[in-house]
């Protein structure tokens, strides 16, 4: 990854279960970036599971966009989960924007 911008994604399938790895710098100038590692799951597999790891920073913008993924994917009948682990900053900004519940347990 270069130091920069960051972001790097890694996608797998495994059976009816697709995995996304997503790593570094999740802010709205790596958006589009994201947008395009997140929107091809939503055609085909039974579940999602995305993974953030590694994370440098993450911004509204890229909580938005696991949202709309979350969303998207309900309409279809994709079961979506996120395995992560935000430190204290970030977890505040999910509680107070709303979007912690997208990364609550189904």
């Amino acid at each position: 990854m270069t130091p920069a911008k960051a972001f790097k994604a890694t996608s797998t399938l495994n059976g009816r279960t697709a995995e996304v790895v997503l790593e570094g710098i999740l802010t709205i100038h790596n958006a589009a970036m994201i947008r395009d590692s997140l929107l091809p799951l939503l055609d085909g597999p039974e579940n999602i599971i995305v993974v953030l790891k590694n994370i440098v920073k993450i911004d509204l913008t890229a909580l938005q966009l696991m949202a709309a993924l979350k969303k998207s994917a309900n309409e279809k009948g994709i079961n979506v989960s996120f395995k992560s682990s935000f430190n204290e900053p970030v977890l505040s900004m999910l509680d107070n924007t709303g979007l912690s519940i997208i990364f609550a347990k189904n």
